[in-house]
């Protein structure tokens, strides 16, 4: 509830007209039908395998292990999406939560990217960045077909890391952009992890609202769980 005010502050002023087809979603403001919208997510999981492919440093070997865990966490994503197929989520966030969330998918990525200022906490940076993908791997383990990057509400996982929090994905990002944070810190690292932050505390708060209006029973599983870190926060 201490989130309302922030949720509210951007909360959109343009609502969908009704009358729209029930196989057709809202996408950045545009109708797009959903066997597009699904193309779209698995050409994008391609897209980031492959250049984890051409871009892995397989001659170092902290390199090769970081890369190996990452091409098997954007397999299995990839995985997930391609065996629920192009369904329709019982309720989606609206045009801003879906946004957030795709700048909270991204924004580690230019983040990765930045020369590394601290060469001594390279080590530090790669095993955080293995704990938070192998973490992740847990995570969409346990969603399965209930994975998605944008607020869509399926169905309630309450097993595996969903045992005791309800964002142990976005936890996993944290702890991934920490590390980055550390080996490559300046001005423009730091405002992408603000960036980062932000956008991802914003897109636990629309998750959560369109999870409780679509799931009867979110509600009490938010009661008895934590958002992050058990008893803590």
């Amino acid at each position: 509830m201490r989130s309302a005010p922030l949720r509210q502050f951007f909360r959109p002023r343009f609502r969908m007209p009704t009358g729209v087809p029930p196989r057709m979603r809202m996408t950045l403001g545009r109708t797009m039908p959903v066997q597009a919208r699904y193309g779209m997510a698995v050409a994008y999981f391609a897209g980031l395998i492959a250049w984890e492919v051409w871009a892995a440093g397989w001659s170092d070997p902290w390199g090769a292990a970081l890369s190996l865990v990452t091409l098997a966490y954007l397999i299995l994503v990839m995985a997930t999406y391609l065996r629920r197929g192009p369904d329709v989520p019982l309720r989606r966030g609206d045009w801003l939560a879906q946004l957030v969330a795709a700048l909270g998918a991204n924004l580690l990525i230019p983040l990765s990217l930045l020369p590394a200022q601290f060469p001594g906490l390279e080590s530090m940076a790669v095993l955080a960045s293995l704990a938070g993908l192998g973490f992740s791997f847990w995570a969409v383990w346990h969603l399965g077909t209930a994975f998605s990057i944008v607020p869509e509400a399926r169905r309630l996982v309450q097993t595996g890391p969903y045992r005791w929090i309800r964002h142990p994905l976005y936890l996993a990002g944290f702890v991934i952009g920490l590390g980055l944070l550390m080996v490559s810190f300046s001005p423009p690292a730091l405002g992408l992890f603000i960036a980062f932050t932000g956008c991802q505390c914003l897109r636990m708060e629309y998750e959560e609202e369109v999870l409780a209006e679509a799931l009867p029973g979110y509600r009490d599983y938010r009661c008895r769980t934590w958002a992050l870190l058990p008893r803590i926060l």
